[in-house]
């Protein structure tokens, strides 16, 4: 079998950055990465491209990765997604079912429906009885910054197959942290030496420049996310002290967020994850904080790890390598991509 390559694509403000992933195998391989650092912003606060530098940044990317490898998975910001839950008849055709999605959508948004690019999943709840109606997640963003970015791509000669924010890419690298691995410290349940078993909840702590992503997959519903207003450049302006006491705190909040109804979970698995390479130091600083404050749920006693993300247990790559650092958005978005593409 020809080895399937995928590019995932992240797009800074000052960076680009790829990660080649191979997704032939039972593991999957990072193959290559690459960044390019500008000097000009590639992007406005608004997500508008700067196109021509973009495209040039991209073709340069591209004389640096695999030569065949052409198909890109793009990361696109949390904040240009729009997210809602609509309530629809049940018993409606596909084509029924888009027009009544964009129909109750159009009430909701401020841009044309014709102006944003949309998908939607339905909500399976496995807890209520037949309903008349149907649940559905939507998504939608405009178009014009969806079709800047497949343009951008095609004149640099990529092929755009994927496109997913920034927070489901952390999601799909908790996906392969979380499925079956001969690694014991990722099981999502361990046996203890009496013999118990030891329920661990998986979450991950993505600190990036001005925000930290919060995230975890919730068991039959959809995964959670949160962003904190507060990232690395706060931790320059406020000292560290003060950041890790709101960071603390806002950790312990989330944590409780979604454990207060689950029962039995014993270890708190927290995976950091930051774009500093001082990782390891910001993760010791967070477990420190944790440990001065008290846990608000009080069902059961819960343990608290954390840990710097260990994605490179879980790839497979050239073992003479440096694992690189601030790519997880890149390696998520293509993962991301090969959960999809198993799903259809």
């Amino acid at each position: 079998m020809a080895e399937s390559l995928i590019i995932g694509i992240d797009i800074g403000t000052w960076y680009v950055k790829a990660a080649v992933l191979s997704l032939n195998n039972k593991r999957v391989i990072l193959k290559s990465y690459q960044e390019i650092i500008t000097k000009s912003a590639l992007f406005s606060d608004n997500n508008q491209l700067n196109y021509q530098e973009i495209v040039k940044k991209l073709q340069i990317l591209k004389k640096k990765l695999p030569r065949f490898c052409t198909q890109v998975a793009v990361v696109i910001p949390d904040n240009a997604v729009f997210t809602s839950e609509i309530s629809i008849d049940s018993n409606l055709s596909a084509t029924e079912i888009q027009y009544s999605i964009e129909q109750a959508l159009s009430m909701q948004s401020s841009i044309p429906i014709q102006d944003l690019c949309i998908d939607f999943l339905k909500i399976d709840d496995k807890n209520t009885t037949k309903s008349s109606t149907s649940q559905y997640r939507v998504y939608a963003t405009p178009r014009e910054l969806i079709e800047s970015r497949v343009s951008a791509l095609r004149k640099a000669a990529f092929k755009p197959v994927f496109i997913n924010s920034e927070s489901q890419s952390l999601i799909s690298l908790l996906c392969l942290l979380e499925k079956p691995s001969k690694y014991a410290r990722f099981n999502c349940s361990k046996v203890n030496k009496l013999g118990h078993e030891v329920k661990i909840k998986h979450f991950l702590l993505y600190v990036a420049e001005t925000t930290t992503i919060f995230c975890c997959q919730n068991q039959d519903s959809a995964p959670y996310v949160k962003t904190l207003s507060a990232g690395l450049s706060a931790l320059e302006e406020l000292g560290s002290e003060i950041f890790l006491q709101q960071l603390g705190k806002n950790l312990l909040k989330q944590l409780d967020a979604n454990l207060i109804y689950q029962d039995g979970i014993d270890v708190c698995k927290v995976w950091l994850s930051t774009e500093d390479s001082n990782v390891d130091n910001l993760c010791i600083s967070i477990a420190q904080q944790l440990e001065k404050l008290d846990f608000p749920v009080t069902s059961s006693p819960r343990k608290i790890e954390v840990s710097p993300l260990a994605i490179y247990d879980v790839l497979g790559f050239h073992k003479d390598e440096t694992f690189p650092i601030g790519f997880e958005k890149a390696i998520g978005i293509a993962v991301g991509f090969d959960i999809w593409r198993k799903a259809q």
